[in-house]
C-alpha cells in the first residue's frame, strides 16, 4: 500500500508515495483517468514536475498549484518521503 500525500490535498487529485521508490524525494499526482506525474522538491525551494502519462498532462493552472502546495509544504512532504520511502539518503548525496 503506498502511503498518501498527508500535507495537503488538491481536489480531484490523489497525491502519494511509493514505499519502495527511488531518489530524489517525490511524491506522485495523478488527475484520475487523466494524467500522472511526479513531483520533484528539494531543500532549494525547487519543484519539478515530470509526466508519467497522459496528454496533455495537467493545466497551467493546475501545475501552479501542485508547484504552489510543493514549496509551501516541502518540509512536511521530505519528511513523509523520510518515514515513507524505503531508500538510503546518505546515498543519494
Amino acid at each position: 500500500m503506498s502511503p498518501r500525500v498527508a500535507a495537503f490535498h488538491i481536489p480531484g487529485c490523489k497525491s502519494w508515495f511509493n514505499s519502495n521508490d527511488h531518489g530524489p524525494p517525490h511524491f506522485h499526482i495523478e488527475e484520475l483517468g487523466r494524467w500522472e506525474c511526479r513531483v520533484y522538491f528539494d531543500g532549494s525551494g525547487a519543484t519539478r514536475i515530470e509526466r508519467k502519462w497522459g496528454r496533455p498532462g495537467p493545466t497551467g493552472s493546475e501545475r501552479r498549484e501542485i508547484e504552489s502546495m510543493s514549496r509551501q509544504f516541502r518540509d512536511d512532504l521530505l519528511v513523509q518521503w523520510k518515514k515513507s520511502v524505503c531508500v538510503d539518503l546518505e546515498k543519494l548525496k
